[in-house]
C-alpha cells in the first residue's frame, strides 16, 4: 500500500505536496484497515459520512497546494488558528450560491427511500409504468439542464490537470 500511495502522489505530480498527499492516504487507509475497521464498522452510518466528509476535506488540502506554507496557512485557516476564514468574496459567494448549496444539501441526504414511499401510494392501483418512465427522463434532462447551466454561467476554470 505504501507504494502505491506514494507512486500515486507523485503520478500526480514531481511536487512534494503530491508526494505527502499520497502518503497522508496511505496512513489513513493502513489506519483505517488495521486499527479502525470494527470500529468504524459498528459506527451509525452518519459517523462514517463525517469522518469520510473531514479526511477528504485534509486530503484537498495537500492536493491543491504546492507551497508547503501555504498548506500549514490552510490548515490554521480551517482549525481556526489562522486568519478569519471568511471574507467578503467568500460571502459573496455563499450569498449568490445559497439556493444551489440548499439544493445540494437536500439531494444529498438519504431521500430515495421517501420519495419511492411516496410514488408507490401515488401509483397504488395505476398502470403507472409509462408514468414512472416519462418522470425519469424528465428528472434527469432536467438535471441536465441545470448542469450545463451551471459550467455555462460559471467563470473561466480550467481543468485541474492543465497545470502540469
Amino acid at each position: 500500500m505504501f507504494v502505491v500511495w506514494v507512486m500515486t502522489g507523485f503520478w500526480h505530480g514531481a511536487s512534494w505536496n503530491f508526494i505527502i498527499w499520497g502518503f497522508y492516504y496511505f496512513v489513513l487507509l493502513a489506519a483505517e484497515k488495521y486499527i479502525f475497521k470494527n470500529k468504524l464498522q459498528k459506527s451509525p452510518k452518519i459517523i462514517g459520512h463525517i469522518y469520510t466528509i473531514f479526511f477528504v476535506l485534509i486530503g484537498w488540502v495537500f492536493f491543491y497546494f504546492e507551497d508547503l506554507s501555504q498548506i500549514s496557512s490552510m490548515f490554521k485557516t480551517m482549525f481556526g488558528f489562522g486568519q478569519t476564514a471568511v471574507n467578503t468574496s467568500d460571502y459573496v459567494v455563499l450569498k449568490n450560491n445559497i439556493i444551489l448549496f440548499a439544493v445540494c444539501i437536500l439531494v444529498s441526504l438519504p431521500i430515495g427511500k421517501f420519495i419511492g414511499k411516496i410514488k408507490n401510494k401515488l401509483l397504488n392501483g395505476v398502470s403507472g409504468t409509462i408514468f414512472v418512465s416519462f418522470a425519469s427522463v424528465a428528472y434527469q434532462v432536467a438535471m441536465l439542464a441545470v448542469s450545463i447551466s451551471c459550467l455555462v454561467g460559471s467563470t473561466y476554470n480550467p481543468f485541474l490537470y492543465f497545470r502540469f
